[in-house]
């Protein structure tokens, strides 16, 4: 069974029943374990959608110090976008020790989630960073995308928790984007979970 529907101003999209989900509810698109792997990708169904919701759970790096690190694509992770000035980002993280370890960049490479001076800690138990990104509208063309975040995490010098957001530069993401990778900035990944979710305004009609 599909379902039809207009989604950013494509009139009559086919929506597959297994993505249908109640109005403004989140479906999920992806759920990944990622112990011992060096990346993480999402490439399933963005153009469904007028968002996309990931969800980062106890996220622990092999590597003590280092982010996690969001790219996006739009050619079907054909090409990750991690050039020089890929994006523009702004985080305001506060450490429980009340240093600002809050980072900004008019072009960076990638999407960060951890504070500046502050990587996140790998020590036994400290649970490593929990994160909610929502990448907004993927589907408009012939713009820049908006992505907003929310983080707490156990640091190498302190607990750190914040929000931010990031927008793209490069004229390739210009189109719409259907695939995200996330990665460590050095290492792998050691434990934790990143889920994808696709929520959408209305319910679609059938068809």
């Amino acid at each position: 069974m599909h379902f039809k529907r207009v989604i950013l101003g494509i009139p009559h999209a086919v929506l597959p029943a297994h993505l249908v989900g109640r109005p403004g509810g989140p479906v999920l698109i992806g759920e990944q374990r990622v112990e011992g792997l060096a990346s993480i990708v999402f490439t399933q169904d963005f153009r469904w959608f007028d968002h996309i919701l990931f969800i980062g759970t106890d996220v622990f790096p092999d590597t003590n110090g280092v982010d996690v690190n969001l790219a996006l694509s739009a050619d079907n992770g054909a090409t990750y976008q991690s050039g020089a000035a890929s994006y523009a980002v702004a985080r305001t993280l506060l450490g429980a020790d009340g240093v600002s370890y809050s980072t900004n960049s008019v072009g960076t490479p990638v999407i960060g989630f951890a504070g500046a001076g502050n990587g996140i800690s790998n020590a036994a138990g400290n649970g490593g960073i929990c994160f909610v990104a929502r990448l907004y509208a993927p589907n408009r063309a012939k713009s820049r995308k908006l992505l907003t975040q929310q983080m707490a995490y156990n640091g190498t010098v302190a607990h750190a928790s914040g929000t931010g957001g990031a927008t793209t530069l490069v004229a390739a993401l210009n189109d719409p984007v259907n695939a995200a990778q996330f990665v460590t900035s050095a290492g792998a990944f050691a434990s934790g979970r990143i889920s994808a979710y696709g929520v959408s305004r209305e319910q679609p009609a059938f068809t």
